[in-house]
């Protein structure tokens, strides 16, 4: 649905043209019984705000779950995650992205998750013994600031 041609590609650029896809929450793969690929939600909204015109707000959510047996599951934190960004609409790099519908358009209508939000690799090395051991340093948690 997010990145065929054919009738799918037809389907895309209607809602796009229309301006009904409110948000696309990408979540983890095998989170929901008999199903082993990655999910999405498609938010449809026929009435938009001003923030939420003209463009599509980009949820990455796939690598935040817990393994628990053999399915993935969401903890309320990260449940929470997504809600504020949902709520917030804001870029929270690679995690959130708000996209023009200019910029879906020049990417032939291609509503792929990864094709606007990039992994973001910040570079941190954390040293898991320390923070077992002596807690987690003030600097790691003011990071997150952003995200509650």
């Amino acid at each position: 649905m997010l990145f065929r041609g054919g009738s799918e590609l037809q389907i895309r650029q209607n809602l796009i043209s229309h301006d009904h896809i409110d948000a696309i929450i990408g979540l983890p793969s095998n989170i929901f019984f008999g199903t082993g690929i990655p999910t999405i939600i498609m938010v449809l909204k026929r009435s938009k705000t001003k923030k939420e015109k003209n463009n599509v707000l980009f949820i990455d959510a796939s690598k935040y779950f817990t393994k628990e047996g053999n399915k993935n599951k969401l903890q309320s934190s990260d449940i929470v995650r997504i809600y504020d960004a949902f709520s917030a609409r804001e870029d929270i790099p690679g995690f959130a992205r708000v996209v023009s519908h200019e910029e879906i358009k020049a990417n032939e209508y291609n509503l792929n998750i990864p094709k606007y939000i990039d992994l973001v690799d910040n570079g941190d090395n954390h040293n898991l013994y320390s923070s077992i051991f002596s807690g987690i340093p003030h600097n790691d948690i003011d990071k997150l600031s952003d995200f509650w």
